[in-house]
């Protein structure tokens, strides 16, 4: 997919307040527990753990962190991320048979830098030919972004931007990766472990929609079926794979999983998938999941021509769950108003203040209120310096 760049701000910080944990040792726990996150299978059944640990909002120099569009792994703002990418943010994942379907992490750079710097990708795809740079500011730190759903840049306060997960295998060794061939040194794989590509869900409400983002004054739920159809919800799937993993099934199986959760869970009443008309292998994934072809057009700015493939709600239910009422997995369940992830029950913190702003985790409400623009700008006016959220 084509990423324009655009100017990248520093990051930008202001002092208004402090943060102040009851539980002086909730920070190196927090650390432990983002670590352990990052190195789990991101099932979608996980839950973290926290213990109930006041904060308080002072009126003592608390730092506002303004968050760039860009640079988000630039040494300027990367000591920050941290604070925003939260357990609940990391812990968002999917499993099939043979993968795990992650959210993105700064460690995956070279492997991102394997397949897009690749001649013989770059032939199936939009992007053009990407410098190792671009890999890291454009491409990577959008993969990022996307794990933090209230950092949305393209449609601001109306829905996240997208999914994007990396593609793991579950049991590296069990692949045979096919021989390098034509694959360029820099770019050939000497095992399957960790990145080998990634598969994302970007997401269209084709009408605005209060129920697709969280608002001020109610308690956010994610959305039902009924408020994605009245929204017209439409979702845009793109993918990747490293080459030497073409041929092995691999994406067939992220392709289905990724479409079900995109109707199930997410609630999209159309899902599209795009590729080139050269792309014959992308085009029989789409057929073979029950798509369309809609039309074949050239409205990219590389001029390529792109066969359109759509798939409705309606139409991927009768084929997968023959013919059954539509039922709504997640819908209306409250949910946490930093990291978005539905899959959580629990929402052990709020708070004291206006009571509709609920979370996870300590870590989700610290990030909702020590960004610029967060839920300190949407507190009520009531609010005092003093204060109690836990």
């Amino acid at each position: 997919m084509a990423n324009a760049q655009s100017p990248r701000p520093q990051a930008v910080e202001r002092e208004s307040g402090s943060w102040t944990l009851v539980d002086k040792q909730e920070g190196a726990r927090k650390k432990r527990r983002i670590k352990q996150a990052d190195q789990t299978t991101g099932l979608s059944g996980h839950q973290p753990k926290h213990n109930a640990t006041s904060v308080q909002c002072r009126s003592t120099k608390q730092r506002l962190i303004n968050v760039p569009s860009w640079n988000l792994l630039d040494p300027n703002f990367r000591q920050h991320l941290a604070t925003f990418r939260t357990e609940g943010c990391v812990g968002f994942g999917l499993q099939t048979e043979r993968l795990v379907l992650r959210p993105c992490r700064p460690e995956d750079l070279p492997g991102v830098q394997k397949i897009k710097t690749e001649p013989i990708v770059q032939k199936t795809q939009l992007y053009g030919s990407p410098s190792n740079d671009d890999c890291r500011d454009a491409f990577l730190n959008r993969y990022i972004r996307s794990s933090m759903p209230r950092l949305s840049v393209s449609k601001p306060m109306q829905c996240r931007d997208e999914y994007v997960f990396a593609i793991t295998l579950k049991d590296p060794p069990s692949v045979v990766l096919q021989p390098p061939g034509q694959i360029k040194m820099t770019s050939r794989l000497t095992s399957a472990e960790g990145y080998v590509g990634n598969i994302a869900l970007s997401l269209d409400p084709r009408k605005r929609s209060y129920h697709l983002y969280p608002r001020p004054g109610r308690v956010f739920t994610h959305p039902t079926l009924t408020h994605t159809k009245e929204a017209q919800l439409t979702g845009n799937m793109f993918y990747e794979l490293h080459p030497q993993l073409w041929g092995c099934g691999l994406m067939s199986e992220a392709f289905g999983e990724v479409l079900r959760f995109a109707i199930e869970e997410v609630g999209c009443t159309a899902i599209i998938c795009n590729p080139m008309t050269t792309n014959r292998a992308s085009i029989k994934l789409c057929e073979k999941n029950g798509m369309r072809h809609t039309k074949t057009n050239r409205d990219n700015e590389y001029r390529k021509p792109q066969a359109f493939h759509e798939i409705t709600r309606d139409e991927w239910w009768m084929r997968h769950q023959r013919g059954d009422e539509i039922k709504d997995k997640f819908g209306g369940r409250p949910t946490c108003r930093w990291c978005m992830n539905f899959h959580i029950e629990r929402l052990d913190h709020r708070c004291h203040n206006c009571n509709w702003a609920l979370y996870c985790s300590i870590e989700c409400q610290q990030a909702d209120w020590m960004r610029q623009g967060g839920h300190q700008s949407e507190c009520s006016a009531e609010h005092t310096p003093s204060a109690t959220v836990s």
